[in-house]
């Protein structure tokens, strides 16, 4: 199971602050998750945003290990 999560979507249309998002539990869980924008033309995100805000929310439990392996399991994932 992988899941993408979009924090900058749900924040605009769920009202779920990145902070209050559960997706850490998702790690902690060893869930495979990657951040995804879902509309980067009406949000105005980017990959590096949703990062950023992933990092900016949880940056006491979030090492560069788990970043890279999120960014290597996004890849992994796609339908490249």
């Amino acid at each position: 199971i992988h899941i993408e999560i979009c924090l900058t979507s749900n924040l605009a249309t769920l009202s779920v602050e990145p902070d209050e998002h559960p997706y850490k539990t998702l790690i902690n869980s060893g869930i495979s998750i990657s951040f995804a924008t879902d509309d980067p033309g009406i949000l105005r995100s980017d990959l590096f945003d949703e990062y950023v805000r992933a990092i900016k929310s949880a940056s006491d439990e979030i090492d560069y290990l788990t970043l890279k392996t999120i960014s290597v399991l996004s890849i992994h994932h796609s339908f490249l």
